[in-house]
C-alpha cells in the first residue's frame, strides 16, 4: 500500500510596509556609515604615517591620482585606436 503525500500549502508572510522601509534604510545606511568612518579614519591617520617611500597618501590624494591615471589610460586607448586605423 502506497501513500501519496499531499502537497503542503505555503502561505506567504505579509510584512508590513514600514518594516520593509526600515530594513531597506538600514541596508543602505549601515554600509554608507561604515565607508564614511573608514574614509574619516584614513584621512585622519594618513598624514601621521611615514614609510620608506614617503608619506602615506590620504583619500584625496588617491582620488586625484586615480583621475590622472584614468585620463592617461583614455589617451593611450585613443592612440591605440589611431594606430590600428593607420594600419588598414
Amino acid at each position: 500500500m502506497t501513500s501519496q503525500a499531499k502537497p503542503h500549502s505555503v502561505s506567504r508572510l505579509k510584512v508590513p510596509l514600514p518594516t520593509l522601509n526600515l530594513a531597506f534604510g538600514l541596508a543602505l545606511f549601515l554600509p554608507i556609515l561604515g565607508i564614511s568612518l573608514f574614509l574619516l579614519l584614513w584621512s585622519a591617520t594618513a598624514p601621521r604615517v611615514d614609510t620608506s617611500l614617503g608619506a602615506f597618501p590620504g583619500p584625496g590624494q588617491v582620488f586625484e591620482q586615480a583621475k590622472t591615471l584614468l585620463a592617461e589610460h583614455q589617451q593611450e586607448r585613443a592612440k591605440e585606436v589611431g594606430f590600428y586605423q593607420r594600419q588598414r
